[in-house]
């Protein structure tokens, strides 16, 4: 092993071991300070620093130990990846697949995570759904599956940890759920006007159920 790959290694673990035992948010605040300092000396520059210890700063920077929140019509970014091009790159593999993200879904409105949807369907990722308000709205939920059958956002039942779960979750949002289920499995071969026009026979389903999904506003 070569004299500089042992002061990598050595720096790295030494790195680790300081941070172990802080919280979370001390941990990021290092990372971050070293990131921050990119321009205080060119040759401490952080794309400077060999690949092993870059990402073992970009793990303490993204990683979370609980999952990432995302709320609808989000792009947002950590500041990491803002950098540059290169820090970008060379970061987002390790802040999208590390993590776990939980879209905080409210009143059906599953087709508002597109944007998000964007940036990470093409990677390998981990993300659940958290609905923390289910009120009916059929525009809502029609938008959704929309969204959803022309590839630009998540259905209900789907997600990559293995099907969603839905702990105590109203009778008319497993109904919806099923409706979901029907589309992916049985009529996405069709074109969308007439998955819509099947669709839309299934809502007195839901209004049996709850009379809001009668409502057009």
């Amino acid at each position: 092993m070569s004299s500089q790959r042992q002061e990598v290694d050595s720096a790295a673990v030494t790195l680790a071991a300081l941070m172990s035992d802080f919280s979370l948010e001390v941990q990021e605040c290092v990372a971050n300070s070293l990131i921050n300092g990119v321009h205080a000396k060119k040759k401490n520059h952080l794309l400077g620093l060999p690949a092993e210890l870059r990402n073992a700063i970009y793990g303490y920077a993204l990683v979370k130990q609980e999952p990432v929140k995302v709320y609808a019509r989000t792009t947002q970014q950590p500041a990491l990846l803002q950098v540059s091009r290169q820090m970008r790159d060379e970061a987002s593999s390790i802040y999208y697949q590390d993590n776990e993200f939980e879209l905080v879904v409210m009143d059906y409105n599953g087709a508002a995570f597109a944007p998000f949807y964007s940036i990470i369907k093409r990677r390998e990722y981990k993300v659940t759904q958290a609905v923390s308000s289910h009120r009916p709205d059929w525009k809502n939920l029609v938008a959704w599956m929309s969204a959803a059958y022309h590839d630009r956002a998540w259905g209900v039942e789907q997600n990559v940890a293995g099907g969603c779960a839905y702990p105590t979750m109203p009778r008319d949002y497993l109904a919806a759920a099923a409706i979901f289920t029907a589309q992916f499995r049985v009529m996405m071969h069709l074109p969308w006007a007439q998955v819509e026009t099947i669709i839309q026979a299934m809502r007195p389903v839901l209004i049996l159920l709850d009379w809001r999904w009668e409502l057009d506003d």
